[in-house]
C-alpha cells in the first residue's frame, strides 16, 4: 500500500479531514516530483560528463551538449512542445555543468564577454607518476 492510498482509506474511515489529506497527497506529489527532477539532473550530469570524457580535447557549447545528450537542437521548425523540451533539457545541462565545474571536473573557457561564447571542456588531471631512481632500475631485486 503506497503513501496516497493510505492517506485515502484514512479519508474514507474519517480518522482525516478532507483538508488534512488534501495537504498531506500535496505533499507526497511535492516530494516525489523533486525526487524525479533529481534524478532527470543526475542523468543528464552523466551523459554531460561522459560527452566531455569521452571528447576531453573539443570545447562544447552548452547547445552542442543538448544536442549531444537529448538530439534536441534549436530550430526555427520547432513545434512548441519540441521547443519546451529542448529548453527544459538546456536547463538541465546548464544546472549539470554548473555543479561539474564547482567540483573542478569542468573548466569555463570564454575569450569574450558573451555568454552565448562559452565553451566548456573537460579538466585535464594529470596522475603523479612514480620517480624511479637508476640505482632501482639497476640493483638486482631482493629474493629472500
Amino acid at each position: 500500500m503506497n503513501n496516497i492510498s493510505m492517506i485515502q482509506k484514512l479519508l474514507s474511515n474519517n480518522v482525516l479531514s478532507e483538508s488534512e489529506a488534501s495537504r498531506f497527497i500535496k505533499r507526497i506529489e511535492r516530494t516525489q516530483a523533486k525526487a524525479l527532477k533529481a534524478s532527470e539532473l543526475t542523468q543528464v550530469r552523466s551523459s554531460v560528463l561522459e560527452t566531455l570524457t569521452e571528447t576531453p580535447d573539443i570545447l562544447w557549447s552548452t547547445g552542442d551538449l543538448v544536442f549531444k545528450v537529448s538530439g534536441l537542437r534549436f530550430s526555427r521548425e520547432n513545434t512548441v512542445d519540441t521547443e519546451k523540451q529542448r529548453h527544459k533539457v538546456h536547463g538541465q545541462v546548464t544546472e549539470s555543468l554548473k555543479s561539474l565545474m564547482s567540483s573542478g571536473l569542468v573548466q569555463l573557457v570564454n575569450h569574450t564577454n558573451t555568454v552565448s561564447q562559452n565553451r566548456y571542456k573537460l579538466v585535464q588531471v594529470e596522475t603523479p607518476t612514480e620517480l624511479v631512481s637508476v640505482q632501482d632500475i639497476e640493483a638486482p631485486a631482493d629474493e629472500s
